[in-house]
């Protein structure tokens, strides 16, 4: 996880697999704006996937403070659009 000074105080990779969506749940109880990232790539099963990101954001107050975007680190690009926003 790294803190930034954009619009979510956190983001984490691996949003939607076993370790990132735990940190991301932590974050939003504690009231944190969090956004998770992951390239969702078939190694994990899909449907367990779809059903962390879904309990993410049915959280308290997650539609205003979580947000997902679906991508891969290794893209630089990607990366560099995404925190110029």
């Amino acid at each position: 996880m790294t803190t930034s000074t954009h619009s979510h105080k956190a983001w984490t990779d691996e949003g939607s697999r076993h370790i990132g969506a735990a940190l991301a749940e932590q974050l939003l109880q504690r009231g944190e704006r969090v956004l998770g990232l992951d390239n969702l790539n078939p190694y994990y099963s899909p449907a367990l996937t779809r059903a962390r990101l879904q309990r993410l954001q049915w959280k308290p107050g997650a539609e205003q403070r979580f947000a997902f975007v679906p991508m891969d680190l290794e893209d630089g690009a990607a990366m560099a659009e995404l925190f110029a926003r």
